[in-house]
């Protein structure tokens, strides 16, 4: 099923489907020009979002393929869902955890192909009705288990995957994984802050209401027995009235801190050593496919 024999389509700047009749012996791909590529695609990234999308189109120029597919594991449900798609027809249904190619990615955590034996398994034949998957490339790390994956259907003449693609399908995978899995960090972080500062000047604000609905309270009581006294409506309109004044106050504050915390948190950005990422990336490569 794999030609090892097909080299980049370099008038085209599609990677991975014409084939050749003379063999090659070097790699496919020049890694240090894909890292400076990634580097570049990636480093505007500010939430996770942008990276699903970025590597959503990072997936569609390499890969000149009919159907790509990218699918997230959600905690409130713990099913996988298809939430970038090329050319597909209709909504692919959630993956549950104990679907049968969940069970192929965690038994082998790298990129494979799923249709050779995809035709006598119900869940994988249905998968690959709605996606024409062929190859699965799981975004997964070993500590924080399966966030999601990717699938590619083959060519638009059928032709298949050779190891190169593999090896970089596998790399790229492994550094989105990690960004991932930062900017999750980073957003969990900006969560915890903000409910530990709603925390902070709550107890201030709850005070104060407190106090300034103990003067309404009072009014309303003295007004059963002092109602009539012209003095005391006097007295109870300017206490209604500042008291009104103050809330109105005291939400304008309110509103003010609000827009003040959402400033600081849009400044409060965390840089990301790439050289880290790419150190890591590239350990995975066992020294292997590092060749310029």
């Amino acid at each position: 099923m794999v030609n090892e024999d097909w080299p980049m389509n370099t008038q085209s700047g599609v990677i991975g489907w014409n084939a050749m009749t003379t063999p090659v012996s070097s790699t496919k791909y020049d890694y240090r020009e894909k890292w400076l590529e990634i580097t570049e695609v990636f480093s505007a990234c500010h939430d996770t979002q942008e990276i699903y999308d970025h590597y959503f189109d990072w997936l569609r120029r390499t890969f000149d393929v009919p159907r790509i597919t990218i699918w997230k594991r959600f905690n409130a449900d713990g099913q996988f869902h298809q939430i970038r798609t090329v050319n597909s027809e209709d909504q692919a249904p959630p993956i549950v955890g104990t679907h049968s190619l969940i069970q192929r990615i965690l038994a082998n955590k790298g990129p494979f192909t799923i249709d050779e034996d995809g035709h006598e398994d119900d869940g994988l034949r249905e998968l690959a009705q709605h996606t024409q998957a062929y190859i699965c490339v799981p975004l997964i790390t070993t500590q924080d288990g399966l966030l999601g994956f990717c699938t590619l259907s083959k060519g638009f003449d059928e032709q298949t995957y050779d190891h190169d693609d593999f090896d970089l399908l596998r790399v790229i995978a492994h550094h989105v994984t990690m960004l991932i899995l930062q900017f999750q960090l980073v957003e969990e972080w900006s969560v915890r802050a903000k409910w530990e500062a709603v925390h902070k000047f709550s107890g201030f604000y709850l005070h104060d209401l407190k106090n300034l609905a103990s003067s309404l309270s009072m009014v309303a009581q003295n007004a059963e027995q002092y109602g009539h006294d012209p003095d005391f409506q006097a007295s109870a309109m300017r206490t209604v009235r500042n008291t009104s004044q103050r809330i109105i106050d005291l939400m304008a504050k309110l509103a003010d801190e609000s827009k003040d915390f959402d400033t600081d948190r849009e400044r409060n950005v965390q840089a990301i050593d790439i050289n880290v990422l790419i150190k890591e990336t590239l350990e995975t490569l066992n020294g292997e496919g590092c060749r310029t």
